[in-house]
């Protein structure tokens, strides 16, 4: 009698189906679950939007918002609630008028403000609405409005090892000894016109000093000569390379942040500039590049218009944009970030855009702090924003500034 191989094969797996279908749809089960278990979990949330305003005499450094951003890592957060606890800093144009918020969790408020105050005395943080309802849910509506979208979210050329240009560079030496590198930005955002909204929010999650050493380790290692694979040291490396790794050094002494950074232009037809946005916003980050270390670039598997660019220019690329302007707004008014489950990419995609593409990035506290900080007085005097300032009596850029004699009207 013949041994029937395949049919003694099936026969065991039909007296174990019982224990192979959990293994195989659990996984899937515990991705859906996550995904409903973190939705759930952000609508009950509660969050505030605070907004800064300052004294036209400021007198801090970027260090001081250095001090914050360590408060905020100071929170951490549990690991089950990496997907919701975010706080985020934003600098937005509403028709040329410059605002500074922050969201943040209504049970963190009172420490947020008490670390603020704590190093910016004379500034006054208050609860606002939330200005993203100005910002349309959908192309419909957006249409609807006779407006258009253009947006992009920003990653590291390098990896998160390598810091960008910090503000301690931008005030040393020469005439540009008082230079305040957030003045470029304030620069182009004051230039918005009537209707225009231009944003940038900055995401942030902490992440522990120790886990961003011990990912990046292979890096500094090999920069400093010592070759793990060779299983002993190299010869010294050159002089770039070793100015390299102490910057690496210095960076890895400062606590990092999961970071996103996501920006939105939204403007009527008529006047719409997309190139405007595009070239003058995304060069403005194109101060922070340092030579031999990092700088910022447009995340094209995310940006509206990058359909265009991606790996497959011609394939439907005017319904991906279609529906990568459908994301950004969505994306904008929610502040989401990247889905950390197999469900939620499958869920919140189209069939012309998977929505897998955003990516974190880490940025120590110094390095953010040059991005996002409040204008030194610096800012307010420079020559090269003297036409910001003339557009109104008083505050430069429209920036929401108190303090002065008859500044309360700029409240009502």
């Amino acid at each position: 009698m013949s041994f029937d191989f395949w049919g003694e094969i099936k026969d065991f797996l039909i007296s174990i189906w019982w224990l192979i279908i959990p293994l195989v749809f659990l996984p899937i089960y515990g991705s859906l679950s996550t995904f409903v278990s973190q939705e759930k979990k952000k609508r009950e949330k509660k969050w505030v939007v605070l907004e800064i305003k300052m004294p036209r005499d400021l007198q801090r450094t970027p260090a001081s918002m250095e001090q914050v951003l360590s408060t905020i890592h100071g929170w951490g957060g549990k690991s089950s609630d990496r997907a919701i606890d975010w706080t985020s800093l934003e600098l937005v144009s509403i028709g040329g008028q410059v605002h500074f918020y922050i969201r943040v969790k209504d049970s963190l408020r009172n420490i947020l403000e008490s670390s603020l105050f704590s190093v910016y005395h004379d500034i006054e943080a208050r609860e606002v609405e939330d200005y993203v309802s100005m910002i349309p849910s959908n192309t419909g509506i957006l249409h609807a409005q006779g407006k258009d979208v253009w947006g992009a979210e920003l990653i590291l050329d390098k990896e998160g090892a390598y810091p960008i240009r910090s503000y301690t560079e931008f005030s040393s030496g020469g005439d540009e000894k008082h230079f305040d590198p957030i003045s470029v930005i304030i620069e182009i955002l004051s230039r918005v016109k009537k209707d225009e909204i231009i944003g940038i929010q900055i995401m942030l999650m902490p992440v522990k000093t120790k886990d961003i050493k011990n990912q990046y380790k292979p890096i500094l290692d090999k920069l400093k000569g010592q070759d793990k694979d060779l299983g002993e040291e190299t010869k010294p490396k050159s002089t770039t390379e070793a100015k390299i790794a102490r910057a690496i050094e210095a960076n890895f002494s400062k606590p990092f942040f999961d970071t996103l950074i996501r920006v939105i232009y939204i403007s009527p037809k008529a006047i719409f500039q997309e190139n405007y946005a595009k070239t003058g916003l995304l060069s403005s980050f194109n101060q922070y590049s340092s030579p031999d270390l990092n700088s910022f670039k447009v995340n094209d598997g995310v940006a509206v218009g990058g359909a265009k660019s991606d790996k497959f220019p011609f394939v439907f690329a005017e319904a991906r944009n279609r529906d990568r302007k459908e994301f950004m707004l969505h994306k904008y008014r929610h502040r989401e970030i990247p889905q950390n489950t197999l469900w939620g990419v499958l869920l919140t995609s189209t069939p012309f855009h998977i929505n897998n593409k955003s990516a974190f990035i880490h940025l120590s506290i110094e390095s953010l702090a040059t991005i996002y900080h409040l204008p030194t007085i610096a800012t307010l005097t420079a020559p090269f924003i003297k036409g910001v300032e003339s557009k109104k009596v008083g505050p430069p850029a429209g920036l929401a500034i108190f303090g002065e004699e008859g500044g309360e009207d700029l409240f009502k």
